[in-house]
């Protein structure tokens, strides 16, 4: 992971808990959850939710598919 990377995923931490995160959409009660994976050695390719063939993520594959991916 790279220092723009941390300081994106820093800043968005920040942003949330100083209360900027965006107001909830009509019909709903609470703003959306944010999830941050952070992990070392972890490559782009090496998820399947990114096309990785050689190894099992299915966990994480089942939070790409709800969620949104960057």
């Amino acid at each position: 992971m790279n220092r723009v990377s941390i300081l994106l995923c820093a800043g968005i931490i920040a942003a949330r808990a100083a209360g900027a995160a965006p107001a909830p959409t009509p019909g709903t009660s609470r703003p959306p959850n944010l999830i941050v994976i952070l992990a070392d050695d972890l490559g782009y390719g090496d998820i399947c939710a990114y096309g990785c063939a050689s190894g099992r993520t299915p966990h994480i594959d089942a939070l790409a598919r709800s969620g949104v991916r960057f």
